[in-house]
């Protein structure tokens, strides 16, 4: 399930030669009505209109690109999209909520990967990613 707010083409930041990049885009392009774009983390930078997509930064190995990638899209409060993938096991149907309760548990730009779960009560915040396989327990952020 993709969760957003807007109607803007989703934009994922990363790199093309990652497995994971690839396989994310692979998964977003299967739950998306629409073509799924790929920045490197170099061209969001320097892309004039960032308000042209909704964006989800998916790469970790450069810590300090990351979070200089993510001080833009906080600092212009761009629109981010969030992803659970449909194997993942969430407390709640999330499906037919409002998006303001769904912000609430899962935050913009954020993961919940193949198999994973989240127990009731638990949160996800922004730009974060619940890898494979994890279990985020009770009540936990």
């Amino acid at each position: 399930m993709i969760i957003t707010s807007s109607d803007k083409p989703l934009c994922v930041i990363g790199f093309a030669g990652s497995t994971i990049t690839h396989d994310v885009m692979h998964f977003f392009s299967k739950a998306w009505h629409d073509t799924v774009y790929l920045l490197t983390p170099d061209e969001f930078l320097n892309l004039d209109d960032k308000n042209k997509y909704q964006y989800m930064v998916f790469f970790t190995l450069d810590k300090i690109k990351r979070l200089q990638v993510i001080d833009v899209i906080e600092t212009m409060y761009l629109d981010c999209f969030s992803y659970v993938d449909p194997t993942a096991v969430t407390y709640k149907d999330f499906s037919n909520i409002p998006i303001e309760e769904v912000r609430q548990v899962f935050g913009h730009g954020s993961v919940i990967s193949p198999f994973s779960s989240m127990l009731y009560g638990s949160t996800i915040g922004k730009h974060s990613l619940l890898e494979t396989y994890c279990l985020l327990s009770h009540h936990s952020t």
